[in-house]
């Protein structure tokens, strides 16, 4: 993968994380300061506009690479995404038992520390 194609991907991220910032600062203040107003909903959608953005970017990087890390990537997110089903499946079964662990808040970092495990797991095995 070319330097370029890097840094790009790199402004392209950061990009994205910043109108994520700025839109979930907007939402938190718009929400606390307007409880009762009609745009509380499409409000409370605007970050989506950074994940939108950084998953684009995430995309093209993926996309960019060759076909080794490309498959090193598609393992990660095979193993992240059945992991994950495992832990909700098991949770369920907690929740109706009355037993409450977590919030869906933790479902993103849970999945990203899974693909991250997956991606360790790829790259010891291609190593």
């Amino acid at each position: 993968m070319s330097v370029g194609i890097k840094r790009r991907t790199i402004i392209q991220t950061l990009v994205a994380v910043v109108v994520y910032l700025a839109g979930l600062y907007f939402c938190i203040w718009f929400i606390e300061n307007h409880p009762g107003s009609n745009w509380v909903i499409p409000v409370a959608m605007v970050p989506i506009v950074g994940i939108a953005l950084a998953l684009s970017s995430a995309m093209r990087y993926v996309r960019g690479m060759d076909e080794l890390h490309q498959k090193m990537h598609l393992e990660a997110l095979a193993f992240a995404f059945s992991a994950q089903w495992f832990i909700l499946i098991a949770y369920g079964f907690l929740r109706l038992a009355g037993i409450t662990l977590f919030g869906a808040e933790v479902l993103a970092p849970i999945m990203m520390l899974l693909w991250c495990i997956g991606l360790m797991m790829a790259m010891w095995r291609y190593r």
